[in-house]
Formats: C-alpha cells, structure tokens, sequence
C-alpha cells in the first residue's frame, strides 16, 4: 500500500461486496476509490450479470467491439464500474463455501449486498448470522422498495425506479413519460447506499457498535424533485416546457450555425441584463422590450424565439460562444456528446486515467469526482478478473495453506470449474431472484 492509499479516509477498512449490475457496484466502487479494501465475492455458477456473456450484449460494450474469449472479463461497464476491487469466487450453497464467506465477514468492517428482501437470510448471511460472527459488523442491504409492504417482492430494475418515483414523467415533455436514460437511478441508489455505508463505518468508529441499514432503491430518487412533490401536496399543478425549469426565468438549447448546441440559463435581473448587453442590436433591440427578467419569463416562447435567431447568426463555434457568454456572466454551455467529453483535455488532468487490464489492455477510467488534501481521487487498479484474487485472499485474510487453498479449489468449493471458464450462461438465467 502507497502513502496516498494509506491517506485516504478508508484506509483501514474492508468490505465484504456482494452486490451485482450497477447500483451495488457503484457503491463499492465509491468506497473502493476512498481507500477501502473491497472483496467483491462471485459465484461460479452466478457471475455479476453486468459482466455479460458476450452473446446477448451490445458489441459496443467491449473494446473494439469484441467479445474475445472471455466476454466476461472484456465488458467495459463492468471494468469501468469496479476498478480497485479484488474478485473471490466462493461456492456459497456448499456449507464450505459459506463458511469460507463468514470467516471473511468475521475480519470485515462492512458488507454490502443488494438481493430481493429475504435472498441473504436464505444464503445464511443475514444480519443476524453476521453478527453471531462479528457482533460490530454493518451490513448495507439494498432494496427495490422495501423489505416488508405489498412490493417487497417485486423485481426491481432501474427503469422501474424511474417510473415510480415520478423521475420518468417529470424528464418528459408534459404528455409522455422518458425515461432517464438506461437506469440513472441506479448510480443515484449507489450514491446513497455509499453514504450510509460511510455513515455505518462514522457510527462504529465513535460507538464501537455496528448498524443494519437498509436503502431503499426507488426512495433514493424521490428528493431530486422536492419542489414538484411539494407543489402536489398543495394540489398544484407544475407545466414546464422541455428543457425549461420554472425555478429558472429564461432557459433553453439553441442550435448553433456548426450544428451543435448551446445551453443557456438567465437567473436573475443582473443576468439578464448582461445578455442582453451582449447580443447585438438586432436582437437587443428586439429583447429591450422586456425591461425585467420576470417580463421575459412572462413571455418566455417570445424570447427564447429571439435567443435562438441570433445564436443561429452567429459565427463562432459553439465552445467560443459559451466562453463569450461565461466571460460576460451569462451561465452558458456547449451541449457535448460522448466523444467531445472524453476529448475534454481538463477531464484528463486526474478524473480520466489509463490503467491497464490485463484482457483488455491499456484505457481510460474515470475517478471520483473529489479531491482530497489537492490529490485526485482516481483509480489506481483496473476492475479485477473473474477470480483474480480468490487464493490471495484466503490466503491473507484467513490464513490458509497452499494445500489448503488447493484443497478447496479440486473440491470446486473456490474458483471457477474449467468446464465453466470457457462456457458463458444465457443472461435471462443470472438474473434470478436478483434485483440491481
């Protein structure tokens, strides 16, 4: 372990990870990047379904749109979402198997898993089962919408979230839902579940004692849209246009002559003034009727007609547009695609780093979205390979022989099979009593 790993504030912590897709990953990898140690723990038979099979995925998930031999190691969101992991494969419906992962909990500080309610009770690692081995464990459990009620049993998938949370409805144009995008609440219930895990690790720091903390999945979405709940308590009604925000008095995207778009946001009086000093006379002249900011929120289509005119004449690229408007105290943004942020050279100084897998070979990752004592929060390892580190581990952390470790590994008890290291399951099996 380096000085700066040995810096960061979880240093010091192991987490026992039992989640799977992306809202769980998503967690450990949150802690992961903060220093903790982060045993993620697969089954031979029930590998974490966001590795893929390399059948059923889109090609575009795995480097140069090839599955290669062994899909399950080359899938891009996996390896994106589970750098600074270590990967153990455990047999846990073998009593051996089981054991093995209670000795593990035994030396961990916390264990994170996101099953349906009742899944971990029925594997013999439920919170009372943890505790009989480690009385100031933590477990993290993360739910689709609760572990008792009418729903508690229900799958429970990002789009579900999204929809029942009133995140798709309020994303769309005010007569059809959109959802956010394949599962944006499930990073949103990783962020969340990440908090209380750091919560759990704050309160067994000061009390000695652990905690049993459920998150609820489709809970976490509700507070990105207070104030549209708060005006339904009241039995108002919110009607936004697209890209509008009522909070906000003139809002829109505006094409440009390059073909790209520009975000544009006027807060307040002092803004709108300052654009309205920026645009040129056609367009000024034409914006002076409105004198204040809320005569041009009363009449916001009228307005945003004129805006999108003149950026439309205008000759410069959309970035110069933007840095125009910004050095002029107008919030102002080109609207980039996916390709135009990984060319962001200021995303390449820390967030954006190369580490090299050895299935893939050398590509970017992205960190944390921190800084701690001026130092990046990026990763320091590619996401670990099925079974990377399963006698490593037993090994360190338990003490194991070699012939021990050996032993377990002919028994199939560790490991992944070589009839099955070469064999990929169909999707539709792995996701089983599974929720993301």
């Amino acid at each position: 372990m380096t000085d700066a790993q040995r810096s960061l504030p979880l240093s010091g912590i192991r987490v026992l990870d039992l989640t799977h897709v992306w809202s769980g990953p998503s967690a450990t990898r949150l802690l992961a990047g903060l220093g903790a140690e982060v045993i993620k723990i697969e089954g031979a038979h029930r590998r974490d379904f966001l590795r893929g099979t390399g059948t059923a995925d889109a090609r575009s998930r795995y480097p140069d749109q090839d599955y290669g031999p062994d899909p399950w190691n080359r899938n891009a969101w996996f390896n994106t979402v589970n750098t600074d992991k270590r990967d153990i494969v455990l047999d846990l419906k073998d009593p051996e198997g089981l054991e093995l992962a209670l000795l593990l909990a035994e030396r961990s500080h916390l264990v994170m898993a996101n099953f349906r309610p009742g899944v971990l009770d029925r594997m013999g690692l439920g919170y009372a089962a943890l505790c009989e081995r480690r009385p100031d464990i933590s477990l993290i459990e993360m739910t689709g919408y609760g572990r008792s009620g009418p729903m508690a049993g229900l799958q429970a998938y990002g789009a579900q979230f999204d929809a029942m949370s009133g995140s798709a409805f309020l994303t769309g144009d005010g007569k059809e839902p959109l959802l956010t995008g394949f599962a944006l609440s499930d990073p949103i219930a990783g962020l969340a579940a990440a908090t209380a895990a750091t919560s759990a690790i704050a309160h067994w720091r000061r009390t000695g004692r652990g905690s049993c903390i459920e998150v609820i999945q489709r809970d976490a979405m509700i507070p990105l849209h207070g104030e549209y709940l708060l005006a339904a308590s009241r039995g108002e009604e919110v009607a936004e246009e697209l890209n509008a925000d009522a909070r906000i008095p003139v809002q829109g995207m505006f094409v440009a002559q390059d073909g790209r778009w520009l975000a544009l946001s006027v807060h307040d009086q002092e803004a709108w003034e300052r654009l309205c000093a920026l645009l040129d006379d056609q367009a000024g002249d034409a914006l002076g009727a409105y004198r204040t900011v809320e005569q041009a929120r009363d009449s916001s289509s009228r307005v945003l007609d004129i805006i999108a005119t003149w950026v439309l004449r205008q000759e410069a690229d959309v970035a110069e547009l933007a840095h125009r408007m910004q050095e002029n105290g107008v919030a102002a943004a080109p609207v980039n695609t996916a390709a135009e942020v990984y060319e962001d050279p200021d995303l390449h100084r820390g967030f954006l780093v190369e580490l090299d897998h050895p299935r893939v070979g050398r590509h970017h990752y992205p960190g944390l979205p921190l800084t701690i004592d001026g130092r990046r929060c990026a990763p320091r390892a590619a996401a670990p390979v099925l079974d990377a580190d399963t006698d490593d581990v037993l090994r360190e952390r338990l003490g194991m022989s070699e012939a021990e470790v050996r032993r377990c590994r002919e028994r199939g008890v560790i490991g992944v099979p070589e009839d099955l290291a070469v064999a990929t399951r169909p999707a539709s099996t792995q996701v089983m009593e599974r929720t993301r």
